[in-house]
């Protein structure tokens, strides 16, 4: 768990001994509900102990950074958005600006790629999945035909190469280069994602000797 505020949470007023007491009792499912929980310790007053408080929410610095995944590069109509952006952008202006010009131009045709196919892949998943529990529930009350056999197959196969899509952008998040097959799947992998995404989240910085949780003062210092 992420944490900020004072280093030491204890001083002792004989010998100037510090210490760091900052452990919350929760429950083994808090995490899974507040991947981003973080502790700080506020400043102590008339206690040689610092209050410390768990923090749940999430700050919100705006809109992430452009990432490309490699898993981009395996559809089919990747190709065709980055040779059509590239060659139909217009632009004027010094060598330098019109190719940062070009390729913001061609980051944004690719965003928005990627946002109507990732709600066409949900949606086609969603069908699939509710086609097989549909055909596996027929099968509960009867026979199925030779149609229907051949049929959950071939969706079920569908759901696997939607879904292949999902875990090599998780392998790449999670940055685990020895990932084997059913890793990306299980408790612990999703764990690992989980750990490291809470160590990159900011969750407040010193500014002038005080921890800062406020965005706008944030962003002004950075």
């Amino acid at each position: 768990m992420g944490g900020g505020g004072r280093k030491f949470t204890y001083f002792s007023d004989v010998g100037c001994k510090l210490g760091k007491l900052d452990r919350f009792l929760i429950c083994p499912n808090f995490m899974f509900a507040f991947p981003s929980a973080s502790i700080v310790a506020l400043p102590r007053e008339h206690s040689d102990h610092s209050p410390i408080f768990l923090m749940t929410e999430v700050a919100d610095f705006g809109s992430r950074p452009f990432r490309l995944f490699n898993s981009w590069l395996l559809r089919d109509d990747f190709d065709v958005i980055m040779r059509l952006a590239w060659s139909n952008y217009i632009g004027v202006g010094a060598p330098d600006r019109y190719f940062f010009d070009k390729l913001k131009a061609v980051k944004e045709a690719i965003k928005n790629w990627r946002r109507v196919e990732f709600d066409k892949e949900n949606r086609k998943l969603r069908e699939l999945k509710d086609l097989v529990n549909n055909i596996e529930l027929v099968a509960e009350n009867r026979p199925l035909t030779n149609a229907e056999i051949e049929g959950r197959r071939l969706n079920k196969q569908r759901i696997l190469d939607l879904e292949k899509f999902a875990k090599l952008d998780l392998i790449q998040k999670a940055k685990i280069k020895w990932v084997c097959d059913g890793d990306e799947n299980s408790p612990f992998f999703h764990n690992y994602l989980k750990i490291k995404n809470r160590k990159c989240h900011i969750h407040g910085l010193m500014i002038k000797d005080i921890w800062t949780t406020d965005v706008d003062a944030i962003k002004k210092e950075a």
